[in-house]
């Protein structure tokens, strides 16, 4: 696995560390540029699906190689990685995601309402609407959406 981690933030290397130690059988090679993975962690449990595995993962540092890099203008660092632990399972195959009954959902947003975790409104119908046209509604749905923005002028 190739990661142009030039320009993550820390919290981008630590999400594909943990999506590495979860995915990824022991033995994976990552070559990371100028930062290197954080080489242990926790995969985190997945809410509302158990048959996922969870727990902690390790990742070594094999070599540290120094260079140009054109793209960047300037020298740089690749680091090669090898995942020595993780979650996988040989022979588990891939998960289905869990689905979640639509009252769990509607309580789940109920509640973030009441808490006062969900205090923008528009920033929520953003969300719900660009989920709708990442996962393929089909187009008469942003009509609630585009009615819903011509409301708020």
């Amino acid at each position: 696995i190739f990661l142009f981690s030039t320009c993550l933030p820390k919290e981008g290397l630590e999400n594909f560390a943990e999506a590495v130690g979860h995915q990824c059988r022991p033995g994976t090679i990552i070559i990371t540029t100028d930062y290197m993975l954080p080489l242990e962690g926790k995969v985190s449990p997945v809410e509302g699906d158990d048959r996922i595995p969870f727990g902690d993962f390790r990742i070594s540092v094999l070599e540290k190689v120094d260079g140009w890099v054109w793209l960047t203008g300037g020298a740089s660092t690749a680091f090669i990685q090898r995942v020595e632990e993780s979650m996988w399972k040989e022979g588990q195959g891939p998960w289905d995601r869990p689905i979640i009954p639509v009252e769990d959902v509607a309580f789940k947003i109920a509640m973030a309402m009441e808490s006062g975790e969900l205090t923008d409104p528009d920033d929520f119908m953003r969300r719900v609407y660009n989920d709708m046209v990442f996962c393929g509604f089909p187009r008469r749905f942003s009509r609630f959406y585009q009615r819903w923005l011509d409301g708020k002028e």
